[in-house]
């Protein structure tokens, strides 16, 4: 979890165009079951003291998910975590945000925070993730001295509502503001947030984008290798469909990968190959899997 504190303007982890921009200052939260051996390299080259470390938790007892389910008071804990973090921002903070940092942003994210109206209280983007969510915590950036003054807290029992799981609490939370009359400037003309994984960056990548676990403990979707692809495929055979996606792409997500791809790029080509090999087998009397729709 990456969190910054900034008297203008939000400054990703991850980004690459944090040269030359003042006034922020970044708060970064680890917790898992296993060390971030990589973290103190990555600081020291950076070399930016205003990138520190806040909380780093280590131990069994921080494990995110078993089963590939999220472990029940896992989030609690990160949360609760998160709203300390918040609370060590320094008092000339105006803006706060935290998000993953796996997460992407355009730089001109920047540009709609310093611009957006003096009377906002939240700045809501719109952005790229997994079919089913309705809003992320990264896309909220939050007026910091109300968000003290009123102490909300993202790991309060009233925003995380025991009825539901994990992925709805970011919604919660965000409700709970707007329903208490919190002004919301919505940047409805842009996707400047991509929330990581998403069908963007996994076309970025080079992968193929596999719906077919959507509801299951994949939520919302998951990002295969072609090689993985091509043998989930195999497996699904007239239960499965490939098809063509043309993906959009707003800002300049894709430059911050140094060797990208075009956002808008064919999941069903990385597939073809799966296509013609099966054909080929069967031709050959090869043993196969399922039989190959004809009209994928």
């Amino acid at each position: 979890m990456a969190m910054a504190c900034s008297k203008a303007y939000y400054i990703p982890f991850n980004a690459n165009i944090i040269t030359g921009l003042l006034r922020w200052e970044a708060l970064l939260v680890v917790m898992d079951s296993r060390p971030f051996t990589r973290l103190p390299t990555i600081l020291a080259e950076i070399a930016d003291d205003r990138i520190w470390i806040f909380a780093e938790l280590i131990g069994t007892e921080y494990t995110s998910k078993h089963g590939g389910a999220w472990v029940p008071g896992y989030h609690g804990l990160l949360y609760n975590l998160t709203d300390q973090a918040f609370r060590a921002c320094p008092a000339s903070t105006e803006w706060v945000l935290a998000t993953n940092g796996d997460n992407l942003y355009a730089d001109t994210f920047f540009d709609r925070i310093m611009t957006a109206p003096k009377e906002a209280d939240v700045i809501a983007f719109d952005f790229y993730s997994r079919y089913h969510r309705v809003t992320d915590l990264g896309a909220n950036v939050f007026r910091w001295p109300r968000l003290l003054k009123e102490d909300r807290r993202l790991g309060s029992p009233a925003a995380n509502a025991q009825e539901h799981q994990a992925e709805h609490f970011d919604g919660l939370f965000a409700n709970t503001l707007k329903t208490d009359g919190w002004n919301i400037h919505h940047v409805t003309d842009a996707c400047l947030y991509d929330h990581n994984p998403s069908p963007q960056r996994c076309a970025q990548k080079g992968g193929v984008w596999d719906d077919t676990r959507a509801l299951s403990s994949e939520l919302g979707g998951t990002c295969l290798t072609p090689e993985e692809a091509e043998a989930h495929l195999w497996i699904g055979g007239n239960a499965m469909e490939a098809v063509e996606i043309e993906l959009s792409n707003d800002g300049n997500l894709a430059s911050f990968l140094k060797e990208s791809s075009s956002v808008s790029i064919s999941i069903r080509g990385a597939l073809a190959s799966s296509k013609r090999q099966k054909k080929a087998l069967a031709a050959s009397g090869q043993p196969m899997g399922a039989p190959v729709p004809d009209d994928l």
